[in-house]
């Protein structure tokens, strides 16, 4: 079963998104609305997959995502975004290891996705 932190400042798409990764079979083990946050629950959890919303209030998701590869080197991210494609790779940029998925997508669309880094 993945272990997956979910990295998402509008509740509403971090608790559906949460609801439907776990009804997939994935665990859900927390969900951050921010990137702070993301690291104090990284300090104690060792998740699969993050799920990391690149626009977050309190710090650039960039940011979290170096500070999560320390600790978890391992760790799988899928950053999503409502921003446009080239916006999204200047802020987050390109490497194996983790993807991009821009909003609005289907479960079936982020099912595929978290599969895809699992590759």
């Amino acid at each position: 079963m993945r272990k997956v932190l979910i990295v998402e400042d509008k509740e509403g798409i971090s608790q559906t998104m949460a609801a439907l990764l776990e009804e997939k079979g994935m665990k859900v083990i927390a969900c951050a609305a921010l990137g702070r946050e993301a690291l104090r629950i990284l300090e104690r959890e060792k998740p699969d997959l993050m799920i990391l919303d690149i626009l977050l209030p309190d710090m650039e998701s960039g940011e979290v995502y170096r500070r999560a590869k320390v600790l978890h080197p391992d760790l799988k991210v899928l950053f999503i975004t409502s921003l446009s494609e080239e916006m999204a790779v200047k802020m987050v940029g390109e490497e194996k290891g983790r993807e991009i998925m821009y909003k609005p997508f289907t479960i079936e669309g982020l099912l595929e996705r978290i599969d895809k880094l699992f590759e």
